[in-house]
């Protein structure tokens, strides 16, 4: 899958599509992070298993393993819901 397609494709739910974050939202809401970051960060906000990201994107599990731990550095959160609450912008 060529990178243009993969940035392009929305994988939400029509249920999900409104409220979904875009790649380009979540680049914009959060700078420091590398497309390739962004890109899993939404891919985790939505639902997929790190063993899907890794599929979806043609990379190993480690590889994607090693990005998530990076945006959790950069964005200072702890988990996959931490990150959601973060990405969609949920305040606890």
């Amino acid at each position: 899958m060529q990178a243009a397609d993969r940035n392009n494709r929305h994988d939400c739910s029509d249920e999900d599509r409104r409220v979904c974050p875009s790649l380009r939202h979540i680049r914009a809401a959060h700078p420091r992070l590398t497309q390739a970051e962004a890109e899993i960060a939404r891919d985790r906000t939505v639902g997929f298993s790190v063993e899907q990201v890794s599929k979806r994107r043609g990379t190993s599990v480690k590889t994607v393993e090693s990005q998530l731990r990076s945006v959790y550095t950069k964005l200072s959160v702890n988990n996959r819901f931490e990150l959601r609450s973060l990405i969609y912008g949920i305040r606890e």
